[in-house]
């Protein structure tokens, strides 16, 4: 359900934004420093965390009449947060008629002329059928929206935007966090556990006696068990980007270069997915898989299960896709593997469903049911040149996967007729 109410937010979300053109808004990954993207992270059920990281601003949805459909057309009482409106009483939204026109939100607000600009622009008087003269800001003016328009500025590092959505029409704002350490960049995607949300990023820091830089990779987990007020616990230094977590949050996925079991790092600097557990204060490694020096070797972690691609060395045909697990005795050991005619370059997993991209952009599905065997159950593409990106793909094991096409509308990647 939770997955659900994400994606239902975000499409009428990204619908509305992309028509007003303003900028870009994306319920992907957070890799781009420069291009703004939101991505839903749900630390506990009925709290939807917005994560995004790069530059540019969010225009709130949750009084976005228009974005987000949030408002009702007859009258509601939204609560919002002081600062985002320069008082912390609620605002009573009316449905008014002037002149015949049809219902516009309008506040009872008090003393409307105390609110910014921003505000005083956006909503009536409800006193009299007439609006407040608008502010000389153009600026302003451009992106107001109804009731009214407030930004939330991202320059840089982390910004995260907890939504109670506990009651889904009527989501409500509940904090604003901001994580930006000076020097600090490369953030990972954002993962969740136990009412926390895990992520990594790299730190810049000069050394004066060598006159040189130091670059580090350092752990950041807010806690949201009080989601009004986020906590951030004290940043630990890992082994390169997280990239996957386990259910309780006490095993990391990590990919850098890898360690050997006396901790060295490897001479050659090869990468490595390292596996380090987790005790909330510092991170320990456990073990490290060395990853193949061909190209591609895309990687995913999903519940426990690491999927690997193996690229075939040049000349050969040997392209694989492997399935690998962490023991108890604390290694990984290879669960199961498939032969591949092409090399894979992107995985998905969609529950029990695991999407292979390959380098002529057909996807082979497989059935990850059993963890010893990874079964093909599905094969398919898009059509003529057009290009899929299995981030903002769908599916289930029981329905297949379809592959958004952007303008061209979606491709089916159907599952093999039953025998």
């Amino acid at each position: 359900m939770a997955d659900l109410l994400s994606r239902a937010l975000a499409r009428s979300l990204v619908a509305e934004f992309r028509n007003r053109r303003r900028f870009r808004f994306d319920a992907g990954s957070a890799e781009d420093q420069y291009d703004p993207r939101y991505q839903p992270v749900w630390p506990a059920p009925g709290l939807l965390v917005w994560f995004s990281t790069g530059y540019g601003f969010w225009i709130n949805p949750l009084v976005d009449s228009v974005s987000a459909g949030v408002l009702p057309a007859n009258d509601a009482t939204v609560s919002l947060p002081g600062a985002a409106l320069g008082h912390s009483a609620a605002i009573r939204l009316i449905a008014q008629t002037a002149n015949g026109a049809a219902p516009t939100p309008s506040a009872n607000a008090g003393s409307v002329t105390a609110l910014p600009p921003s505000v005083q622009l956006a909503i009536a008087n409800p006193a009299s059928s007439t609006r407040l003269s608008q502010s000389s800001t153009t600026s302003a003016q451009a992106f107001l929206s109804l009731p009214y328009w407030r930004p939330w500025w991202n320059v840089g590092g982390v910004t995260l935007l907890a939504i109670d959505v506990r009651a889904p029409a009527s989501p409500a704002l509940v904090s604003t966090f901001n994580f930006n350490p000076t020097n600090a960049w490369g953030f990972s995607t954002p993962f969740t556990a136990s009412g926390l949300i895990y992520f990594t990023h790299e730190q810049s820091d000069y050394l004066p006696r060598s006159e040189d830089w130091r670059v580090s990779e350092c752990l950041d987990v807010v806690d949201y068990s009080d989601p009004t007020t986020p906590t951030l616990r004290p940043a630990v230094s890992v082994p390169g980007q997280l990239t996957g977590l386990a259910s309780d949050g006490a095993m990391l996925y990590l990919l850098g270069t890898a360690v050997s079991a006396s901790g060295a790092y490897s001479p050659n600097d090869n990468e490595g997915l390292n596996a380090c557990a987790y005790d909330g204060v510092a991170a320990y490694l456990v073990t490290s898989l060395s990853l193949p020096q061909t190209w591609p070797r895309p990687v995913l972690v999903s519940s426990g299960a690491v999927y690997l691609g193996r690229a075939a060395a040049a000349g050969k045909t040997n392209n694989t896709l492997e399935a690998w697990s962490l023991s108890t005795q604390g290694h990984f050991t290879r669960q199961a593997l498939a032969a591949l005619s092409q090399p894979v370059s992107a995985l998905a997993v969609f529950g029990k469903l695991l999407a292979a991209q390959d380098e002529n952009n057909a996807v082979t599905l497989f059935d990850t049911t059993s963890p010893s065997a990874l079964r093909s159950c599905g094969r398919g593409g898009p059509p003529g040149c057009l290009w899929a990106d299995l981030n903002h793909a769908d599916g289930a094991l029981n329905t297949g996967l379809w592959l958004s096409l952007d303008d061209y509308g979606v491709a089916a990647v159907p599952l093999n007729s039953a025998p």
